[in-house]
């Protein structure tokens, strides 16, 4: 959330403030109401899963930005969970991701199954996103 510069909004019975989460202090009676985000111009970003069933839990999953300046690949979800990736090409992420993958391995899915279908969620999301990008 520092790296994105996010925004906190919290409130309390004095009324409600933003403020970013590098200055962030939350007083006993503050809620935090919503993160705030923001986009980049030209960033693109996408969500892949492979889930047993339709409606269960994603047995792994990538969501990845793509910047003009490169790519930002976080995974996380289903026993598999890799530190957040700084830019890279498309052509380093794969090896990358192999070094960096840590799955786990239960009743669902198997640590090995987890850690290749990262590898084809990383490939099939990154030329999707590569394919949205615009045209200049």
């Amino acid at each position: 959330l520092v790296l994105a510069q996010a925004q906190v909004t919290l409130a309390s019975a004095r009324g409600t403030r933003t403020v970013s989460v590098t200055d962030l202090t939350i007083a006993a009676d503050e809620l935090m109401l919503a993160v705030h985000l923001p986009k980049p111009e030209g960033d693109r970003s996408g969500y892949a899963s492979i889930r047993r069933v339709a409606l269960g839990p994603a047995l792994t999953a990538v969501a990845m930005t793509m910047t003009p300046a490169g790519w930002l690949v976080a995974v996380r979800a289903g026993g598999v969970a890799v530190q957040l990736l700084g830019p890279c090409t498309a052509a380093v992420l794969p090896a990358l991701l192999e070094a960096e993958v840590t799955a786990i391995a239960d009743a669902h899915a198997g640590a090995r199954y987890r850690a290749a279908m990262v590898q084809v969620l990383t490939r099939r999301l990154a030329t999707r996103l590569a394919d949205d990008a615009p045209a200049g």
